[in-house]
């Protein structure tokens, strides 16, 4: 069984879901801009627990070129 998330925890992973949320990547190739972790942009993702580290494997809609967006947690 699963104990209750504390108020703090919730409220912490509220703020990094905000901070990710204004976050956008620009294609170097055509100047494509949107929120990284929005819809617009094909994802995928890696993540190396050691590190902490998450890589989004960001490709472009409109040429198909390869932005990579890293999160350090």
């Amino acid at each position: 069984m699963h104990e209750p998330v504390p108020e703090a925890h919730e409220a912490g992973i509220a703020g990094v879901v905000r901070r990710l949320d204004s976050e956008h990547v620009a294609c170097e190739d055509c100047g494509f801009e949107a929120a990284a972790l929005g819809d617009a942009w094909d994802r995928e993702v890696a993540s190396d627990p050691l590190s902490g580290h998450v890589v989004y494997e960001l490709t472009c809609p409109d040429c198909r070129n390869a932005e990579r967006f890293v999160i350090n947690f």
